[in-house]
């Protein structure tokens, strides 16, 4: 009985400090039963999550949206912010009950009807601590532009979700529930350190390229396909980059994450 007792035991420590940590990509793999043909992504990280539909073959754009999350006690309630199929849930939010079948596969069945539910699988992680979070952005310089931009934390804003591998920008109007737009696909950074003197010390700089892969782009299916170049330099937890927009006008940014 007690060995019985210990595996139970551990087998919930398991699920629970497992499912503590859904920071990465899923990807939808069924729903109440019925395999799913569509593209749907959802990005972790740490309290924020997007979701991205789109069809693989053709990058053509379907829906997406995003919000916080708090996940205990075996229930992962999300916080909607936006939705762009649905403008009127904003503000409101949904709880599943929480189950780990294996690892890199979790169940979340609705609360109010448990022939409800999805199937979701991992396909990636968010070891890269440095870039694998959410972000906002923080200032902004377009082209013909003399000074920098401040944006201010307010209802309409930008983010933009990383994981190990891919990313999802999504634009919106929190309040209203206006979706403004959402891209995304997969990204790569090769880094390049270099050291400067700092006082009390050395500080450490971190600078390269990033490139973004674009799988789908609500506002310009024209654009899936491309790889967007931008030469990026990290400090003191601010991520800069450079380089042109799908339009080709030049582009500088600074991005923070988001709190």
């Amino acid at each position: 009985m007690k060995k019985i007792v210990l595996i139970l035991v551990m087998a919930v420590f398991h699920n629970l400090s497992y499912g503590d940590n859904l920071n990465g990509a899923w990807k939808l793999q069924e729903v109440d039963g019925e395999k799913v043909s569509e593209h749907v992504i959802q990005l972790f990280s740490d309290q924020f999550y997007t979701f991205s539909e789109y069809d693989p073959a053709t990058g053509d754009f379907i829906k997406a949206g995003g919000g916080t999350y708090i996940l205990e006690n075996f229930r992962l309630q999300k916080f909607i912010e936006i939705d762009s199929d649905n403008p009127e849930m904003s503000n409101t939010s949904k709880i599943y009950r929480f189950l780990f079948l294996e690892d890199d596969v979790v169940k979340l069945t609705s609360m109010k009807d448990s022939s409800k539910y999805e199937v979701w699988k991992r396909i990636d992680t968010a070891a890269h601590k440095e870039m694998a979070k959410c972000w906002r952005i923080h200032k902004k310089q377009d082209e013909g532009d003399d000074d920098w931009r401040v944006i201010e934390y307010a209802p309409r804003k930008t983010i933009k979700m990383l994981t190990d591998n891919y990313y999802q920008v999504l634009a919106f109007n929190k309040k209203t529930g206006e979706f403004v737009g959402s891209s995304g696909g997969t990204w790569t950074k090769t880094p390049t350190d270099f050291f400067v003197g700092a006082t009390g010390g050395v500080t450490t700089k971190k600078r390269g390229k990033y490139v973004e892969n674009i799988e789908y782009f609500s506002k310009n299916s024209d654009n899936v396909g491309r790889s967007i170049e931008f030469d990026i330099k990290m400090d003191e937890g601010l991520w800069s980059h450079t380089g042109r927009q799908t339009d080709g006008k030049a582009l500088l940014e600074i991005w923070m994450p988001y709190k």
